[in-house]
C-alpha cells in the first residue's frame, strides 16, 4: 500500500519501531457498540499495535510465512480472483492488504495487493491506488517491480498483481553490514537505485519518498525501488491521475521514530528524516527531480554513516531541521566515517540546502557514482599492475629467461599495454622458441588487438607444442567463429569437450554453435551434458527448453523452462522462459509478443530462434505494450 500518511503539525506522543515500506499498520481493532473509546484511549492502543505490527510483519518478512497478526485481524475471507490462487495474507495496513499468490496461467508466484473491505466508498483512496499502480506500471525498468495486471473485485474494490519480492530491505543491509567490509557493495547498490531514479525522472516522474526501507535488496544483487504512493508527475501531468490529496482526506496516525520519521501526507509529504527543505515546508512548486536528489544524497549519508541526514529526540525536532535545512550533524558525520572523499562530497552535494546547488537528475547522480567506483578500479588495478610489472622486471634482470617476460607481457597486458605485451612475448619466443604458453598468451594479446590471424595463428603454435590444454583449443576455436570459421569452431570445442569433458561451459558453447548450424539433436546432446554437469545453471536450461521448442518436444521445453523459473524467479531468464511456456502451451500470440521482448533486449542471443520460429514476423523494434 502507500506509505504512512500523517499531517506535518500534529506533536508527536510516542515512538514508533522501523516498519516495512510496503505495509505499515495494521488497522485498529474494531470499536465497542455501546460507547466510544476516547482520543487517549485510542491513541495508546495504536501505539501498542503498531509496535506489534511491526515486530509480526518484520518476522513475516524475514520467513516468508504469514504474519502472526494476520491470524488474530483477518476478519474476510481472501478475494477470489480468476486466474490466480491465493496462498497467504501477507500483511496488511490501515487502508489495504497484500497476499501472496500463484498465477496459474503462467505458474509463478505473484503479489496482489487490494483495499481492505468497506474502503471502496472512499473516491480518494480510490484514485491513489489506482494512481499508484499506473505511475508503477509506466516505469518498466529492473529497478521498479512491474505490475502484471489491475483489475477491479466484485465488491468494487481495485486490485493489482505484481511481482513478488523477497530480500531485505536496504535498511536492514546497511543495519547488518560490516561498513569497510561491504561499502564497495552497498555503493554498487546506490548506483542501481540512481539509475533507477534517473529513468524515473526521465519520464517526468519523482518518488518524493526514497530511503533504506524503501529500497529491496535481492540475494542475487537485484535492487528494486518500491513504494511509489507518493510519486508524482512534474511535466505533462495525466488528469486521469490526481496528484495530492486534499488535507481533509489524509488520516491522523502516530509520531516518526526519533531516528528515521516516516512518510508523511498533508502539509509536508514524504519522511522527515531525509527530506529537502522545500519538501518539508510543503513548496511543492519547488519540488521537482532535485527533492528526489536530495533524498538520494540522503541514502547515501546513511550508506556512509549509519544514519539519515536529520535525526532527533521526536518527529517534531527532526522536521524542524529539515525545514531549515540544517545539515551541520549530517556533514560532520560523512567527515568522520573515513569514507573515500570523492564520496563524501558527492553525499553533500546532493544534501545540499539550496536546490539549484544539487545534481540535477538521478542520472546525474548515477554517473558520478560509476566515475567513483571506475576510478577506485583503475587505482587497484593500476598499483596491482605496477607491483606484477616491478617484480618482472626485477625476475627480468636477475634470470633474464623467457618466464620473466612472460610474466612482464601479461602485467602490461592487464595494464592494457597491447604493443609493449606482445614485444615482450616475442622477447620470450626469441629466448625460448618452444616457449607454448608465451605463444598461447600472444594469442589472446593478438586476439584483443583484432588481429585474428595472427591470433589464430600463435595458438595453432601453441596447441603443436601442447595439444593438452584445453583453454587454448577454446580461444581458437572463438576465433575461427569470430573469422566466419564455423566448422573449424565446431572442431576445436569438440576438442575443448575431449580434453576437459566436466567442464558445463564447453558442452554449452558447443552446443551453441550446433544449433546455429542447425543440428539440433547434436546441440541437445551437449546441452543436457551441460545440463547434467551444471543442474542449477537456469542459463543451460533455457537454452535446452529453446532446443526442445525448436525440435517441437513440447512436454521437454514446459519442463525445461519451469525450471528455470523455479531456480530463480528473478533471473531476466525467467521472463525468456515464460515465452518458452507460452509458446509450447500453444498460446502463440502472447508468446511471440514475450520472446520478442526478449529479443528487443538481447537481440544477438535470441533474433536467431525468433526467426526461426517467426520467419515471417517483423522484429521488434521498439518496447512492447503490454
Amino acid at each position: 500500500m502507500s506509505s504512512e500518511e500523517h499531517t506535518s503539525d500534529a506533536p508527536p506522543a510516542h515512538v514508533d519501531p522501523p516498519t516495512h515500506p510496503d505495509i505499515r499498520r495494521v488497522g485498529a481493532p474494531p470499536l465497542l457498540p455501546d460507547r466510544t473509546p476516547s482520543e487517549a484511549e485510542m491513541e495508546g492502543t495504536l501505539a501498542g499495535r503498531d509496535r506489534l505490527a511491526a515486530a509480526a510483519f518484520d518476522i513475516s518478512m524475514r520467513t516468508g510465512h504469514p504474519s502472526p497478526l494476520d491470524v488474530l485481524s483477518r476478519a474476510e475471507q481472501p478475494p477470489i480472483i480468476p486466474g490466480y490462487d491465493i496462498v497467504a495474507e501477507l500483511a496488511r495496513g490501515g487502508m489495504g492488504v497484500v497476499y501472496s499468490a500463484r498465477d496459474l496461467v503462467l505458474e509463478r508466484e505473484v503479489a496482489i495487493k487490494t483495499l481492505l473491505p468497506g474502503m471502496a466508498t472512499r473516491a480518494e483512496l480510490l484514485a491513489q491506488f489506482v494512481r499508484e499502480a499506473k505511475i508503477t506500471a509506466r516505469l518498466q525498468h529492473p529497478g521498479v517491480p512491474p505490475i502484471h495486471a489491475i483489475g477491479t473485485l466484485p465488491d468494487g474494490r481495485p486490485f493489482l498483481v505484481m511481482k513478488l519480492i523477497r530480500g531485505r530491505t536496504l535498511q536492514e543491509e546497511i543495519e547488518n553490514c560490516d561498513r569497510q567490509h561491504d561499502l564497495p557493495r552497498l555503493v554498487g547498490v546506490f548506483e542501481q537505485i540512481c539509475q533507477t531514479v534517473g529513468y524515473a525522472h526521465s519520464l517526468g516522474i519523482i518518488h518524493r519518498d526514497l530511503k533504506p526501507l524503501n529500497i529491496m535488496v535481492g540475494a542475487f544483487g537485484e535492487v528494486q525501488v518500491m513504494d511509489w504512493g507518493l510519486a508524482r508527475e512534474v511535466r505533462g501531468v495525466r488528469r486521469d491521475l490526481p496528484d495530492d490529496l486534499p488535507l481533509d482526506m489524509t488520516r491522523k496516525g502516530g509520531p516518526p521514530t526519533p531516528t528515521t520519521g516516516s512518510t508523511r501526507i498533508g502539509r509536508a509529504k514524504g519522511t522527515s528524516s531525509f527530506m529537502p527543505p522545500e519538501q518539508a515546508r510543503g513548496d511543492w512548486d519547488s519540488v521537482d527531480a532535485r527533492a528526489d536528489v536530495f533524498t538520494l544524497g540522503g541514502v547515501l549519508c546513511t550508506i556512509l554513516t549509519g544514519r539519515p541526514p536529520y535525526t532527533g529526540p521526536n518527529g517534531q525536532a527532526i522536521l524542524g531541521l529539515a525545514v531549515e535545512g540544517n545539515l551541520d550533524g549530517a556533514f560532520e558525520r560523512l567527515d568522520a566515517s573515513g569514507a573515500d572523499p570523492e564520496l563524501i562530497s558527492l553525499a553533500k552535494r546532493c544534501l545540499s540546502p539550496e536546490a539549484a546547488d544539487r545534481p540535477g537528475t538521478g542520472k546525474v547522480v548515477a554517473e558520478a557514482v560509476a566515475a567513483y567506483r571506475s576510478s577506485v578500479e583503475e587505482r587497484a588495478r593500476r598499483a596491482a599492475t605496477e607491483s606484477a610489472v616491478s617484480a618482472a622486471r626485477l625476475e627480468e634482470a636477475a634470470h633474464g629467461h623467457a618466464l620473466a617476460y612472460c610474466t612482464l607481457a601479461s602485467a602490461l597486458q592487464d595494464k592494457g599495454d597491447l604493443p609493449a605485451a606482445i614485444e615482450a612475448y616475442h622477447e620470450a619466443l626469441r629466448l625460448n622458441p618452444n616457449f607454448a604458453p608465451a605463444y598461447a598468451n600472444l594469442g589472446v594479446a593478438l586476439h584483443d588487438t583484432g588481429d585474428l590471424p595472427g591470433a589464430i595463428a600463435a595458438y595453432r603454435v601453441a596447441i603443436d607444442l601442447d595439444p593438452t590444454d584445453p583453454k587454448v583449443h577454446s580461444n581458437l576455436g572463438i576465433a575461427l567463429r569470430e573469422a566466419g570459421n564455423v566448422a573449424g569452431a565446431i572442431t576445436e570445442l569438440k576438442q575443448v569437450v575431449e580434453l576437459d569433458p566436466e567442464n558445463p561451459e564447453a558442452h554449452f558453447d558447443l552446443g551453441n554453435l550446433l544449433q546455429a548450424v542447425g543440428n539440433l539433436d547434436g546441440a541437445i546432446d551437449r546441452f543436457e551434458e551441460a545440463r547434467f554437469l551444471a543442474p542449477e545453471n537456469s542459463t543451460v536450461h533455457l537454452h535446452l527448453a529453446v532446443a526442445y521448442l525448436l525440435k517441437k518436444r513440447t512436454d521437454d521445453a514446459l519442463e525445461s523452462a519451469r525450471e528455470v523459473i523455479a531456480l530463480n524467479p528473478l533471473d531476466p531468464n525467467a521472463d525468456t522462459a515464460h515465452a518458452v511456456l507460452l509458446l509450447a502451451q500453444g498460446d502463440t500470440f502472447r508468446g511471440k509478443a514475450a520472446l520478442g521482448e526478449a529479443v528487443r533486449h538481447d537481440p544477438a542471443r535470441w533474433e536467431g530462434v525468433f526467426r526461426q520460429l517467426f520467419p515471417d514476423a517483423p522484429l521488434p523494434s521498439r518496447p512492447l505494450d503490454l
